[in-house]
């Protein structure tokens, strides 16, 4: 399966709408080097579509609609604690 990419500023036009982009790209951007911080300074971002990066910003402004506060931190361990967990999962067998 070939991996889409998508930016910041394309993430938050489908999260803020089209009027929202550029105000919005700020806001995603400033959460994704508070959060993910890069030692490549001055390069655009360009994220995985379905990567934790892009689930982390849906979360958070999700929280953020709803007025709640939002850990990226405890997300992004749980997260990933999930993905663990349904990696080593044993196959189930068929039921044929």
């Amino acid at each position: 399966m070939a991996k889409t990419t998508i930016t910041p500023n394309d993430l938050a036009e489908q999260l803020f709408g089209k009027t929202g982009r550029e105000r919005g790209g700020k806001l995603v951007r400033g959460f994704l080097r508070s959060n993910f911080p890069r030692s490549v300074k001055n390069v655009s971002w360009v994220l995985d579509s379905n990567g934790i990066e892009v689930k982390t910003v849906r979360a958070w402004h999700n929280a953020r609609k709803a007025g709640k506060t939002f850990d990226a931190a405890a997300f992004v361990k749980s997260a990933k604690a999930r993905k663990r967990s349904t990696t080593n999962a044993e196959p189930t067998p068929n039921a044929d």
